[in-house]
């Protein structure tokens, strides 16, 4: 009987060491709960003095604070609100743009698992960047909205349109001409459709390839369902390009047709008058 004692105090001896083993563990994690809790307790204090602060107007501080709070949270339930008040005081108050571009990439990669915080964060980094006149930096930021998954065709078409404007910006006009193909393609409302044409026919003047440029421009002329103001800019183009080439009579007509339309009318009177005295 001696050894099924030995065997018995054995098992006894193993059970008491998962059991405790067990309670350290419940322990340990309660602590580390708590630990987390105590942390965001002792960290509201600053949060909220945080927000008074930017309240107040006291700036400054306002920054100091959010600062801390982000580096002191790193889990914490405020990082999106405290981010966005850095960015605002970077923007409003500072108009700091290069801190601000700082800010927003240091979201995204917070937040950038989140499609529409994504979308939201790399949509006004390229706005940004474009008022910097960073256009390479404002396409490579469109770029990373194009690539996010569930873009829809509506909205994929005017991102192609803004890289299709910073392209041309840098005087890429093909790779402009390659995007406002594909807005074109994309678009679903005719209005962004028919600002890719007219765009498309600015970037294909600037290649050289003005008898292309033509015809887009005379489609866009003789589509009654374009607005007349917008038909009215793309008779205005159309004539530069006729001037260019010594074409006067034709010009003279085309601008004479809109000069009730064009958004300027003594922009149109003075373009007739040069014109005019071209012909002679």
């Amino acid at each position: 009987m001696a050894p099924i004692r030995s065997e018995t105090t054995a098992t006894s001896g193993s059970l008491v060491q998962v059991l405790r083993a067990a309670i350290l563990a419940v322990c340990i994690v309660s602590l580390m709960s708590l630990a987390a809790c105590n942390s965001q307790e002792q960290n509201k204090p600053v949060l909220e003095s945080a927000r008074q602060a930017f309240l107040d107007g006291n700036y400054s501080e306002a920054e100091r604070l959010y600062e801390s709070y982000i580096q002191a949270e790193p889990q914490g339930d405020a990082r999106w609100e405290a981010w966005n008040r850095l960015l605002d005081m970077a923007l409003t108050v500072r108009n700091d743009r290069p801190r601000a571009t700082s800010i927003l990439d240091a979201m995204y990669l917070e937040f950038g698992d989140s499609g529409q915080r994504a979308f939201e964060l790399l949509s006004r980094l390229a706005e940004i960047y474009e008022d910097m006149n960073n256009y390479g930096k404002a396409v490579e930021a469109w770029r990373k909205c194009l690539s996010l998954p569930g873009i829809d065709p509506a909205e994929s078409a005017r991102l192609h349109y803004r890289v299709a404007r910073d392209h041309q910006a840098m005087k890429a006009y093909g790779q402009a001409v390659q995007e406002l193909n594909l807005c074109i393609r994309d678009a679903q409302k005719p209005e962004l459709a028919q600002q890719c044409r007219y765009t498309l026919a600015q970037n294909l003047i600037f290649m050289g390839r003005v008898e292309d440029a033509k015809k887009i421009l005379r489609s866009i002329m003789a589509n009654p369902e374009i607005a007349d103001e917008d038909r009215a800019l793309a008779a205005f183009l159309l004539a530069d390009v006729l001037e260019d080439q010594e074409k006067f009579a034709e010009a003279i007509d085309i601008l004479e047709s809109i000069r009730l339309t064009y958004p300027n009318p003594l922009v149109v009177d003075t373009r007739l008058k040069h014109l005019k005295q071209m012909k002679q």
